[in-house]
């Protein structure tokens, strides 16, 4: 089905009769669709930021219903090229298998980005949140995944895919220096630490589906659950679980339908080694709860480092003294070292989402969807969110009357459950096949508080009191951290 343009039926067969022998050969008349397909596209997107696309495909590769494909997209935020080929009968038998090779750089600036999806400059806002104390970091990933999956009865199939895949992390900003350097994910410290982050991972899964459309469902439900196990040959270990079920629908006799989903997952390390914090859980958005940030509802924690700040006459002047610069005896400000806590943004190990949609169709392709959404991630697993030992003794030995350990302290309000709730047009394009979307949400469970960091650097650590005053209000002021009330936004593709 789908290789061959539709059978008219004055032309569809050719009639031929034996009489001798009573019989009756039918000839049908068909003619292949056409096998290539090229696409140009471009838009919005929570993941990738603005971007332009292009993609190929062949529906039936050889003949014999394989599909070859390659897509390339070009985004603010994101860059990536995928080539892909499955098949769909294998051995003769309905076993799909293939392959797909990819290679990405994805760009994060928090306050960039919030900008960007805002349509206002929000780099001042986050600005005051320190310009360390947000994630700057740039992730360049390569490798592939090859993959099977056989039908079973009852609308039920298996499967089992491996990927093995290379990252290469650049930091811009302390927040995203001390989460991806300095967490003990590899076991390993020291500027190489974020290069050659090798996963090697194995997924077997189970799929129920009996959802009678995957772009405008009218019926049916569906049931995704995975294992995810990494450690076959790379160096990172993690088991991660996900089940994901969906329900649809009809209400009425006026095509409307109810649609929900629950979305349940969960990571954790073993073998000494945890999770890298590229897998952990990043919510918020258009995929999720709709009325927050793209990787707005994400766990934050306090981490330990150093800070450089000035030293300070009595009277509140920089306190400065004179060496020679280039042979030039000239005055000099004087600064000192001291430990603080950082603001970082780990991801979350345990997640969960529901969200609920009351789909109304208007008129022609234009559907109207009231929607509640409601979901948390958080940090469960504390012990697997530390220092590594390097880093630790690193600062212990800075600061030998500090006492700083290896655990880092979870803010709770940053845990709490969010909820969302609105509107949202969505007008289907046959050309895309998905809906353009435009959604107004207003979130009644959110987060509006001020981040009050540990001091951990007292008056010791400072010739007089005026420099620790300084001190404690550059690196000990409370950060000011308040989710918006509502937002609207635009975008393609569903929530689910």
């Amino acid at each position: 089905p789908g290789y061959f343009a539709p059978l008219k039926p004055q032309h569809a067969t050719d009639i031929r009769r034996d009489t001798r022998q009573g019989l009756v050969d039918l000839t049908l008349n068909v003619k292949e669709r056409g096998k290539n397909t090229v696409s140009l596209n471009g838009g919005v997107s929570g993941f990738a930021g603005s971007f332009i696309g292009f993609g190929y495909a062949t529906n039936n590769f050889l003949g014999l219903g394989e599909t070859l494909s390659f897509d390339a997209q070009l985004g603010s935020r994101q860059r990536a090229l995928t080539f892909g080929f499955t098949e769909p009968y294998l051995f003769n038998r309905p076993i799909q298998a293939g392959f797909t090779v990819f290679t990405s750089r994805f760009n994060f600036n928090q306050g960039r980005e919030a900008s960007i999806f805002s349509g206002a400059n929000l780099i001042p806002l986050f600005n005051q949140l320190g310009r360390d104390n947000y994630l700057d970091f740039r992730q360049n990933t390569t490798g592939f995944t090859t993959f099977v999956s056989y039908p079973l009865k009852n609308f039920n199939r298996l499967s089992l895919t491996y990927r093995l895949q290379r990252d290469d992390l650049t930091t811009f900003s302390k927040a995203a220096d001390n989460l991806f350097r300095f967490q003990n994910f590899l076991g390993v410290s020291g500027p190489n630490s974020l290069e050659g982050i090798t996963t090697s991972e194995i997924v077997p899964g189970f799929f129920h589906n009996t959802v009678n459309h995957p772009i405008t469902p009218s019926g049916g439900k569906s049931l995704f659950a995975s294992m995810g196990i990494a450690g076959f040959g790379g160096n990172t270990n993690f088991l991660a679980p996900t089940v994901e079920g969906k329900y649809f629908k009809s209400v009425g006799t006026r095509g409307h339908v109810i649609g929900m989903r629950m979305l349940l997952s969960f990571l954790t390390g073993y073998g000494g080694k945890v999770p890298p914090p590229f897998r952990r859980s990043y919510m918020g958005g258009e995929t999720d709860i709709r009325g927050f940030e793209i990787f707005g509802i994400i766990p934050m924690v306090w981490i330990p480092d150093t800070a450089t700040v000035p030293i300070l006459n009595d009277n509140g002047t920089p306190r400065t003294q004179v060496l020679l610069v280039e042979g030039v005896e000239r005055e000099v400000p004087q600064f000192t070292t001291v430990p603080v806590f950082r603001l970082s943004f780990p991801g979350g190990d345990t997640r969960m989402v529901y969200n609920f949609e009351y789909r109304i169709p208007l008129f022609g392709p234009v559907t109207l969807a009231p929607f509640f959404d409601l979901g948390f991630n958080r940090i469960l697993l504390k012990d697997q969110v530390r220092l590594n030992e390097d880093r630790a003794a690193e600062l212990n030995a800075m600061f030998p009357h500090a006492g700083i350990d290896r655990s880092i302290r979870v803010i709770p309000q940053s845990q709490a459950l969010r909820a969302s709730t609105g509107v949202e047009l969505q007008v289907m394009m046959p050309v895309v096949q998905a809906p353009f979307r435009f959604y107004w949400a207003y979130n009644p469970l959110r987060v509006e508080t001020f981040l009050q960091p540990p001091i951990v650097a007292d008056r010791s650590f400072f010739p007089n009191r005026t420099s620790f005053v300084d001190g404690v209000t550059r690196f000990g002021r409370a950060l000011p951290f308040f989710e918006k009330p509502r937002i609207f936004r635009f975008t393609v593709s569903r929530t689910f």
